[in-house]
């Protein structure tokens, strides 16, 4: 995925969550951290990874 798609991921991911009502997302909320975090930690990888080739090409 790019930057982008994962970027909208996490967006969609907090939209669905927040339009449940606060008892439903109490029930959701593990299932929430996990997905966030996964798509997160790929984000932080790709950024990474980024910036590496950024500071390899100067």
């Amino acid at each position: 995925m790019t930057e982008k798609e994962l970027k909208r991921a996490l967006f969609d991911i907090k939209f669905e969550y927040m339009m449940h009502t606060p008892e439903e997302r109490e029930a959701l909320y593990e299932e929430y951290l996990k997905k966030r975090g996964e798509i997160r930690k790929e984000l932080a990888k790709l950024i990474r990874e980024q910036r590496e080739k950024e500071v390899k090409t100067k």
